[in-house]
């Protein structure tokens, strides 16, 4: 039996814990995942320095991270890292970007193989690291087939176009109400939906943009809950300024719900055709972009039935084969 050390800090409801998820789950039968760290801290400074001290401690023939932490020093054991995004070197400050050039950078260059999960991030990664382009493979996320249009939707008083993410500043929340409230989407009955709480910073927002009543907060949705949350939308509005995937935006379209994403990063790259991409620093060209989703239901039609044909161009099967087929090339 192969045994693949697993760092399980990473599991849990996020796009890594979804994408460990689905590769664990299609393990072959000659393989033996071993669960390490979990429920430990995956991005502390000294993480590194916990995973190489782990791995000196298993005999694995692997070790895979389904993030973007290194060892400190591999232990002998040959070591796979996804690199799902580059937002610490834009958006975390700029103490964060200094450890990241400074310590990440030269661990990266130790590891045995990098996955990333888009072609933007593979270029953007290796522009930044330096590694040889054999050593970077992408291999693209995916969308369970749990997202489709028949099943159980959840449904408002009022249609809502839905976000589904975190609010960290570049998913770019501010800029979509801003859009939402010059569109006058509201006035014909339609509202935000939004999953997480309300925070203070959002109801003063509210209240600016005179949106009072006109958001629904879906607060904390467990993965189970998803495909009814995006059945049950009038449209996904998903403007981040930066994604290294952007799960939702296949995840809406496998469910029917046609899409409206950036012409940034790696959004282009999931969408292809079959979305409504606008530039996210331009409140102008995001509100159009909501009218023409939302309104246009000759184009809503035409969305939905390319969205349908480009989410059922990506498989968990595919993405978990190739996991596993590099796995094998590279086990000691």
């Amino acid at each position: 039996m192969i045994e693949v050390a697993v760092d399980y800090s990473w599991l849990g409801p996020t796009g890594i814990g979804r994408v460990a998820a689905e590769v664990i789950s299609r393990t072959p039968s000659n393989w033996q995942i071993k669960g390490v760290r979990e429920g430990r801290s995956n991005a502390a400074p000294l993480t590194p320095v916990d995973l190489w001290l782990t791995l000196r401690s298993t005999s694995a023939n692997l070790f895979w991270s389904p993030g973007f932490m290194p060892p400190l020093s591999n232990a002998g054991i040959p070591t796979v890292l996804t690199v799902h995004d580059l937002t610490h070197l834009h958006y975390y400050g700029s103490a964060k970007r200094a450890y990241y050039n400074a310590l990440m950078k030269p661990l990266f260059r130790k590891a045995s193989h990098i996955v990333t999960v888009s072609d933007f991030t593979r270029d953007e990664f290796l522009r930044w690291s330096n590694l040889p382009e054999e050593k970077v493979t992408t291999i693209l996320n995916a969308v369970s087939p749990a997202f489709r249009p028949e099943g159980p939707a959840i449904r408002l008083d009022r249609p809502y176009i839905l976000y589904a993410g975190n609010r960290r500043s570049y998913k770019n929340v501010d800029g979509l109400l801003k859009a939402f409230a010059a569109s006058q989407l509201a006035a014909q009955g339609f509202v935000i939906g939004l999953t997480g709480s309300r925070t203070e910073e959002l109801a003063q927002l509210e209240q600016d943009l005179g949106l009072q009543n006109h958001i629904h907060y879906f607060g904390f949705v467990p993965d189970d809950d998803l495909p009814a949350l995006y059945r049950g939308a009038h449209a996904l509005a998903f403007v981040s300024m930066y994604e290294g995937f952007g799960l939702p935006i296949l995840e809406s379209m496998a469910s029917g719900v046609p899409v409206l994403t950036s012409n940034v990063s790696s959004m282009p790259e999931v969408a292809d055709d079959a979305a409504v991409l606008v530039d996210p620093h331009d409140i102008a060209s995001i509100t159009n972009g909501l009218i023409e989703v939302v309104s246009n239901d000759a184009r809503r039609h035409e969305l939905i039935a390319k969205g349908r044909q480009r989410a059922a161009q990506f498989s968990w099967d595919q993405t978990a084969t190739a996991y596993w087929t590099l796995f094998s090339q590279l086990k000691k």
